[in-house]
């Protein structure tokens, strides 16, 4: 009985081949999804272009050192959208947002090195139809104001992130340059939403 419970194991192995495997039956590893679902009702939220809750907006640079002589610019979009109380996205066009910026400049820190100017470089950001209005409802320093009606309870946005030629420190040399581990403190992008009639 042991013989031919263990002949079962082995040929149970042999067609399911685990990781690691062997050349013969190959490698496999099973596929975990998760996620996680955000209560939607009466909600303001900001997303990425598929819908995706965003936790941080990452603007991500490949810059060649040294011989690169231009700018490098890079943009992202973001949605912004509103629910009804419904959890429905709100159709109803009847309400305006602003978009605020609090900072249009951020500084990367050379990732494992002291935060000074050598292991520094600077991103200039800038909101697509910014208007740099600091009297904005959320006082943003680089801000814009999305008239009614939204279309469908969406609004897209778009940011730009621009480190300047020649910018990049020679004396720091390559790698992994985050305004994470910065001493400033990041830029947020802020929405508020005012719904028709609210008197705001």
């Amino acid at each position: 009985m042991k013989k031919v419970l263990f002949g079962i194991i082995a040929l149970s192995m042999a067609a399911f081949a685990a990781n690691p495997g062997d050349k013969e039956n190959g490698a496999s590893v099973p596929v975990r999804v998760i996620a996680e679902v955000v209560k939607p009702a009466n909600a303001l939220v900001i997303t990425d272009e598929a819908g995706t809750i965003l936790d941080e907006l990452l603007l991500d640079h490949k810059i060649v050192g040294g011989s690169d002589k231009g700018d490098s610019v890079i943009a992202k979009n973001f949605k912004v959208k509103v629910t009804g109380t419904d959890g429905a996205v709100d159709t109803k066009n009847n309400g305006n947002v602003t978009i605020a910026l609090n900072k249009t400049t951020t500084t990367l820190t050379k990732v494992g090195s002291a935060a000074i100017p050598a292991n520094q470089i600077t991103s200039n950001l800038r909101l697509v139809n910014g208007t740099g209005d600091t009297n904005a409802p959320n006082i943003g320093v680089d801000s814009y104001e999305y008239k009614a009606p939204l279309s469908g309870g969406e609004h897209l946005g778009t940011i730009t992130s621009t480190i300047a030629a020649g910018s990049v420190p020679t004396t720091a040399g390559s790698g992994a340059y985050d305004n994470k581990v910065s001493t400033d403190a990041m830029p947020t992008l802020t929405v508020t939403y005012e719904a028709a009639g609210s008197g705001k």
